[in-house]
């Protein structure tokens, strides 16, 4: 709006009889520019109304995760080992300890059958 002023100010205060009509086009283009800043702001001011909720919760997500990494990341390894049929115990350390009773008894032969062909 300032920019306007400015423009119309000048404009009399150069040529009073025909400035303002020579800076019409100048001040005209000026109006559809703040026009269009404004609605550019007032999508940004939509989009935080409407994605609050949203931004929330990813704001919940992330800090779960990064307070939990470690719990979640030897969850998911120990899924993988489960899924491999590998029976592993948390020690009270925190440690995941395989012992021999861990592994099932095909994982056994597969294990044996290596050792003595490798």
């Amino acid at each position: 709006m300032n920019e306007i002023n400015e423009s119309i100010i000048h404009a009399v205060t150069s040529d009073f009889r025909y400035g303002i009509s020579n800076a019409i086009n100048e001040i005209i283009e000026s109006s559809r520019k703040m026009e269009m800043e404004v609605r550019e702001e007032q999508h940004f001011d939509s989009a935080a109304f409407i994605y609050a909720t949203l931004n929330q919760e990813l704001k919940r997500l992330l800090h779960y995760y990064t307070t939990n990494e470690n719990e979640l990341f030897a969850n998911t390894m120990m899924g993988w080992a489960n899924l491999a049929g590998l029976k592993g115990q948390f020690g009270k350390d925190g440690v995941v300890r395989f012992n021999e009773g861990s592994f099932p008894l095909s994982q056994q032969r597969i294990l044996c059958s290596f050792r003595l062909t490798g």
